[in-house]
């Protein structure tokens, strides 16, 4: 994860000083409180960063890595060894090694497929064992062992990055209101939740790809891997505190325009989001940096209540110098089910021709009439 290779940053504050951070400056200053908060605290909230220096991390065999990309589509009369294969895939307890990201696609000839890419740590002979001692479909092993590339550099890796950020970019920032990102979420891979979310994003998609048949129109779902090396770290060791999730769908590198005002903080910090307040307030105390869902300043924060469900809005006491842990903690598990609770009763589907598309606000309102999404959905 890249807030966790952050060691130092250099930012123009609102105040037009610039100050260099360190992970080495002390927790409780206020240089120390700035680096926790750009490490997964989202962009454009305390200043402008005009210089980062990361970690470089040495690979475990110096002179091999291995990676690929590659399109995997169901057979005629799979007879369900599609979803199969990508449920299995899903809840499969993979190595740190290895990285695979996923994005489920409809495309204009009306098929769904998943477009893999993938990024394996070691030599070819350790990737090859472990595709096959994970991957049981015959079809989705072929296509990893074939589609791999093996180089003694990173570079393949490097350019792979680069086209996939840059496309994703493209889309979640479009210059015209085609593309939507809609409702964010953190999964762990457990077989309960993988089998219910791939579930409806198939039935999702089919319906899609059959109103759109005609149409120049694709829907998209991606997972992006995450645990290993990310779930080692607390929750407050940053300012990103979903740690325990193996995928994210989305989160703040993904904003999403339509989580309510008095959630989006809590949806993408959870309990951190009030430490950020607190950070804001040092640096930022008039709100220069400020956007739609920026971090706010602690007088205009929000509280959730999750006996009632009401939220309301606290003055801050205290000066925000004080120690950072004392802040009062929010029900994240409460907050994530009523939150999807009230997407699915306040969605107003539009049908027939008018149907815009697959949305994961639908998704997440399904699946949170069918079951208690606890700690394993974390928005």
């Amino acid at each position: 994860m890249g807030c966790d290779s952050l060691k130092e940053a250099t930012i123009v504050t609102a105040d037009g000083e610039i100050v260099t951070v360190k992970d080495s400056d002390a927790p409780f200053s206020n240089k120390g409180k700035l680096f926790w908060a750009l490490c997964g605290g989202g962009g454009g909230n305390f200043g402008v960063v005009v210089e980062t220096k990361v970690e470089v991390h040495k690979l475990r065999d110096p002179r091999s890595v291995v990676a690929g990309r590659f399109n995997f589509e169901p057979e005629e009369n799979d007879g369900g060894s599609f979803i199969s294969a990508m449920n299995a895939f899903y809840t499969a307890d993979w190595p740190e090694q290895m990285t695979i990201d996923t994005s489920w696609l409809m495309q204009r000839e009306g098929k769904i497929g998943v477009r893999f890419l993938f990024y394996f740590d070691g030599n070819v002979q350790e990737f090859e064992r472990t595709i096959s001692n994970f991957i049981v479909h015959k079809g989705l092993r072929k296509q990893f062992l074939r589609r791999s590339l093996h180089e003694k550099s990173t570079r393949f890796l490097h350019e792979t990055l680069v086209a996939q950020w840059e496309e994703e970019t493209r889309r979640s920032l479009p210059a015209i209101n085609l593309w939507q990102i809609h409702s964010s979420f953190v999964l762990e891979n457990d077989s309960n939740t993988i089998v219910s979310v791939t579930a409806i994003i198939k039935e999702e998609l089919d319906r899609f790809g059959e109103l759109f048949k005609k149409e120049e129109a694709e829907a998209q779902v991606s997972f992006i891997h995450s645990g290993g090396q990310a779930t080692k770290k607390s929750r407050t060791a940053t300012a990103f505190p979903w740690r325990a999730g193996v995928f994210h769908t989305s989160f703040i590198n993904f904003p999403d325009r339509s989580l309510p005002k008095a959630e989006y903080e809590k949806a993408y910090y959870g309990n951190n989001h009030q430490k950020l307040q607190k950070v804001k307030q040092i640096w930022d105390k008039d709100n220069y940096f400020k956007w739609d869902q920026s971090i706010n300043l602690p007088n205009k924060a929000t509280v959730f209540n999750s006996s009632s469900g009401s939220v309301t809005m606290p003055e801050f006491h205290g000066p925000p110098e004080e120690d950072l842990s004392d802040v009062e903690s929010i029900n994240e598990e409460a907050l994530t089910d009523l939150k999807a609770g009230q997407q699915w009763e306040h969605q107003n589907l539009p049908t027939g021709g008018d149907w815009p598309g697959l949305t994961m606000d639908t998704i997440i309102g399904r699946y949170a009439l069918t079951t208690n999404l606890g700690p394993s959905w974390q928005m």
